[in-house]
């Protein structure tokens, strides 16, 4: 099975046979004399026991005799999913719309479904797409990756829209390694304000330590480009 496809799932007992179905075709069957009957309680999309199925279950039905293969069929090929649309826009923390942005759409797994780039107006569109939960991501040079998580339903498009802030901007005004900037990385250095991911520019993984403040100087000063 691959991640973010719907699948019709359909099992059978006619009181000898089980008999599991698979988008409509048989895939695998059981010899069983009963199923035994109980009170406890029924769960569907998890087991009772803190195993919870990793998706989404729609247009569960259960019926009170088996089905035929026909009747499967029939019932797969009336509920086939409808693919929608998912799209959105890529902006700065100030609404400016970014071009050239590559944006990726995943599984929450982490697994790629499909990828695009935005427009000149940072706009982005995918067709096709399964309902179901995934994860959005956009880049940039000289931005930091931002990732959405988003639901996308068979009832209407799905809208995402990303925001991206650039390297160096530490107060978001769309201007990198401005005095503002340089003020806030003094603030995160002293203990005055939490810094955040934004404050580690040259990425070991410590906030606002000497060589941040370093490169966001010579970034000031037009020595270097933060990406």
């Amino acid at each position: 099975m691959t991640p973010c496809e719907w699948y019709h799932i359909a099992g059978t007992f006619d009181g000898t046979t089980i008999r599991c179905y698979l988008n409509g075709l048989e895939t695998d069957t059981n010899l069983l004399s009963a199923i035994k009957s109980g009170n406890a309680t029924l769960f569907i999309g998890q087991d009772g026991r803190g195993n919870i199925f990793n998706g989404v279950v729609d247009e569960l039905k259960i019926y009170n005799s088996a089905l035929s293969v026909e009747e499967i069929q029939a019932d797969y090929e009336a509920g086939s999913v409808e693919l929608n649309t998912l799209s959105g826009t890529v902006t700065s923390p100030s609404g400016t719309n970014i071009a050239n942005a590559t944006v990726t759409v995943t599984t929450r797994s982490g697994t790629e479904i499909n990828t695009t780039q935005t427009d000149s107006t940072g706009y982005y569109a995918f067709a096709n797409v399964s309902p179901g939960f995934c994860n959005i991501t956009a880049t940039k040079r000289s931005y930091w990756s931002n990732t959405n998580n988003v639901t996308v339903t068979a009832d209407e498009p799905t809208t995402a829209d990303i925001v991206l802030c650039r390297k160096g901007d530490l107060n978001t005004n769309s201007e990198t390694a401005d005095a503002g900037d340089l003020l806030m990385m003094t603030y995160a250095a002293t203990g005055s304000l939490t810094p955040d991911r934004k404050f580690d520019l040259n990425g070991n993984g410590e906030f606002a330590d000497a060589g941040d403040r370093l490169m966001l100087e010579d970034a000031a000063a037009g020595k270097i480009e933060l990406w």
